[in-house]
């Protein structure tokens, strides 16, 4: 859910009440670096949206969010703050898993970098796709090695799609077309622009990873 001020998130929040569950609320950029603007906004939006509510938090590549120190003291002061949604390195989510004493539902993204270890961790969940979807089913089943040789076959994929942001939507794109047989990718400018060799790159990605189902 985006929004520039409070207010625009809260209505927003109010109208799809009738459907959701619960939200996912988005900083805005303009609310610049460190917690005490991150924590006037989400607080505000919390003590008037009566639903469980979450927070995206990827202040390594958006340049705004909040620290651990600031999710910490949201999770205190608002019940109703139960999901979080980050983009971030495990030893920071299992810091941030043990100072909001496992109240939170912590999902974490980067493509699943570090998947097994954010398992491990105690995070709810990670971004799935194939492999990852059975590296996380052989985990909760206590089959830890056969879940790391899973893994493994994925992991150039992510560490090569994880470069940045705009890496990700350039060639992490191209690499699922590849894989679900869509022969032409558009982008949404302004954009970054693949280059022959990363073209190269994304096919022999995805011929290894094979096609999807």
């Amino acid at each position: 859910m985006f929004g520039e001020t409070p207010e625009q998130q809260i209505a927003s929040g109010r109208h799809a009440k009738c459907g959701a569950q619960w939200l996912i609320l988005q900083p805005p950029r303009s609310l610049g670096t460190g917690d005490a603007a991150p924590l006037h906004f989400f607080g505000a939006i919390m003590d008037r949206l009566d639903m469980k509510l979450a927070i995206q938090n990827a202040p390594e590549y958006i340049g705004v969010g909040l620290s651990v120190d600031g999710i910490a003291s949201l999770a205190r002061n608002h019940a109703n703050f139960t999901v979080l949604k980050v983009e971030g390195p495990v030893l920071a989510i299992r810091e941030v898993i043990e100072r909001t004493d496992g109240k939170l539902a912590v999902f974490n993204g980067r493509a699943g970098t570090e998947l097994t270890d954010n398992l491990r961790a105690g995070c709810a969940g990670m971004n799935f796709l194939d492999r990852q979807s059975r590296v996380f089913d052989l985990m909760g089943a206590g089959r830890e090695a056969e879940a790391e040789a899973v893994y493994r076959e994925v992991l150039p994929g992510i560490v090569f799609a994880m470069a940045s942001i705009e890496h990700l939507v350039c060639y992490g794109k191209r690499i699922a077309a590849h894989r679900l047989g869509i022969a032409e990718v558009f982008d949404r400018t302004p954009a970054l622009a693949p280059t022959a060799f990363g073209l190269g790159c994304t096919q022999r990605i995805a011929d290894a990873l094979g096609a999807l189902r």
